[in-house]
């Protein structure tokens, strides 16, 4: 083996997600506040001395023709004109299929691994827009710890992060894909049920001082959930126990299927945990960070 470095991978909420209409290429228009918050998944890539491609080792199961690393590997290599042969080992802690974009949070960490290895100091800006091709998710990971993201995910406003509360990520015991909830919500829509349950009305403007202000009083709220918790019931019932067990503010993030509440301290995130049981198949305690995490040289 050659040079290699280390990156943590962290995972993000979406405390706020509104979706919009479908446009002309497939994606849909969509408005969110992100959130990195510290469970991570951990990235070692090291440089093979004889070039022998890209090499994934992933926990996960997930087959190396598939994963997103590979994919975000190739799309470097691609962009910089050049090729070497590395090995990508990646150690799983955020749940697949769970609505926290570990998927594209691990993309963007070999994009910043890769950088850092070979020494190329590409920018935020660069690696975003390589980041683009691979997922829309992926521009975040790279630019900012909390961010208003726009257009199918690629246009991303940093945002100055709070860092003064505890987060409770609960996996119910069920992932949902992106794919079926998509098409869960156009089924809803196409229904008219949506009507009745209309996000409220917030600006740009309105979400980033909304996130600044006190925790009770956020209204944010995530388009999938309405037309999912006909299917999972369950979804609502784990927010309402995160509410009543102390959580300013308690939702569902991305297309699901993690529910999270937020606290003003690990005590309350603690007896929440305890409220719940064992009635959810894992919970998670994780901080808001103050800055995106960086490759570290071996």
């Amino acid at each position: 083996m050659g040079e290699g470095v280390f990156v943590e991978a962290p995972c993000k909420l979406n405390l706020h997600l509104e979706v919009l209409g479908k446009r002309s290429d497939g994606f849909h228009d969509l408005v969110s506040l992100f959130q990195q918050v510290s469970l991570s998944d951990e990235i070692t890539i090291e440089t093979l001395k004889d070039y022998s491609g890209i090499r994934i080792d992933d926990d996960s199961g997930i087959p190396a023709e598939l994963n997103i690393a590979g994919k975000a590997a190739e799309a470097f290599f691609d962009s910089v004109g050049f090729r070497s042969g590395v090995r990508i080992s990646i150690k799983k802690r955020v749940p697949v299929g769970a609505g926290l974009g570990g998927g594209s949070s691990d993309a963007a960490a070999v994009l910043r691994g890769l950088d850092a290895l070979f020494g190329l100091d590409l920018g935020s800006s660069r690696l975003s827009e390589i980041g683009s091709r691979i997922g829309s998710d992926v521009p975040f990971f790279c630019t900012a710890a909390c961010a208003l993201v726009t257009g199918r995910g690629e246009i991303v406003k940093p945002v100055v992060p709070r860092a003064d509360f505890v987060c409770l990520l609960v996996d119910p015991g069920f992932p949902i894909s992106t794919a079926d909830a998509y098409r869960e919500l156009d089924r809803y829509r196409d229904t008219g049920e949506s009507a009745k349950d209309d996000l409220p009305s917030l600006s740009a403007d309105g979400i980033v001082s909304m996130y600044s202000g006190d925790v009770s009083e956020w209204r944010f709220g995530n388009s999938f959930l309405p037309a999912l918790e006909g299917r999972y019931p369950e979804l609502r019932r784990i927010i309402g126990t995160l509410g009543s067990s102390g959580a300013g503010f308690a939702g569902m993030t991305g297309s699901g299927s993690t529910l999270f509440g937020i606290f003003s301290s690990k005590k309350e995130a603690d007896a929440a945990a305890e409220r719940l049981g064992c009635s959810c198949r894992e919970k998670f305690f994780a901080i808001p960070l103050a800055c995106w995490r960086s490759a570290v040289v071996k």
